[in-house]
């Protein structure tokens, strides 16, 4: 077979797969939903720490950076739970990247150096006078967006200096803050509190089929429908409906996951009056998790018996 025949043959395989897809009747089981409402509850202990940092001014100045990012935590943790309720599983996927940064970042920088933390923030602003100023060339086209006063703002000594900060030895624009990677700071969590494992593994389960689905590769587009993986001779929409129920539960779980090594590291780095209390609703809601998700599994395997009686 040529290779055009075969890039043909995928892509037909993966619309019929995306056809069969899109046929199922994705409906959250007991334990499917059990699991969405203690993940909530984890999702609220966030509000606990938001109040802490700013209640108790744990490192002050650090807080504004800390307080943004956490909410920012709280909201995509929401938006992805929405978002598998709805059984809209690829775009909660594609979201469980940018989730596993925020919180990941959130505890890097209660622990990281000074000096880190001020190309954090130095990034940032310099990024925000870059967006006043922007041009694209696509072949013959070239766009530009300007504000009026641009020039002006980039000429004052402040700015020219953090732009010059983020500007490569050829001219181009730096385009990350770090050159650690997001593998990097999870390391160093973990040297510094028991935080950490949790994240890995969410790292490797979730991080590259998110940023796959992202980036609108045919791969990441059917990441979350099993087409990709080794399947037996069957009945491809229940192949299909057992891929989305799997990746569901992955992502459910990964969200509980991060928020859990977020808090453990909080309560490590930052020793908050009622840290003790909120770790044990978080021990709390873990284990509700687990255990009512045993038991609705049982109850569902009892009706399924009963039936076949």
């Amino acid at each position: 077979m040529s290779n055009q025949a075969l890039r043909t043959n995928v892509a037909i395989a993966a619309t019929e797969a995306a056809l069969s897809n899109r046929s199922v009747d994705f409906s959250l089981s007991r334990n499917e939903q059990t699991k969405i409402v203690c993940c909530r509850e984890i999702i609220c202990l966030t509000d606990w720490l938001y109040e802490s940092l700013v209640r108790e001014g744990k490192l002050e100045e650090r807080s504004a950076s800390l307080v943004a990012l956490l909410l920012g935590v709280k909201t995509t943790s929401e938006a992805v739970i929405t978002l598998l309720e709805a059984g809209l599983i690829n775009e909660a996927l594609m979201l469980a990247r940018p989730l596993l940064e925020r919180a990941t970042i959130f505890s890097f920088l209660t622990c990281c150096s000074d000096n880190e933390y001020e190309q954090y923030v130095s990034y940032s602003r310099q990024k925000a006078i870059r967006m006043l100023d922007r041009q694209v060339r696509a072949g013959r086209l070239e766009y530009a967006l300007k504000y009026s006063r641009s020039e002006e703002i980039r000429a004052r000594p402040e700015h020219a200096r953090l732009v010059e900060m983020f500007t490569g030895p050829k001219g181009g624009e730096k385009t990350r803050w770090t050159s650690k990677s997001l593998a990097d700071m999870i390391g160093e969590i973990s040297e510094q509190s028991r935080a950490g494992k949790l994240s890995a593994l969410v790292y490797l389960a979730l991080f590259e089929r998110a940023s796959e689905a992202l980036h609108g590769t045919l791969y990441g587009v059917m990441a979350h429908s099993g087409f990709w993986d080794p399947q037996p001779e069957g009945n491809p929409v229940d192949q299909a409906h057992a891929a989305l129920h799997g990746v569901f539960n992955v992502i459910v779980t990964g969200v509980a996951a991060v928020l859990a090594d977020m808090f453990w590291h909080a309560n490590s780095i930052l020793p908050l009056s009622d840290v003790v209390e909120q770790c044990e609703a978080l021990r709390a809601a873990m284990s509700a998790l687990k255990d009512r998700s045993g038991r609705a599994k049982e109850e569902e395997s009892a009706k399924v018996e009963s039936k076949g009686s």
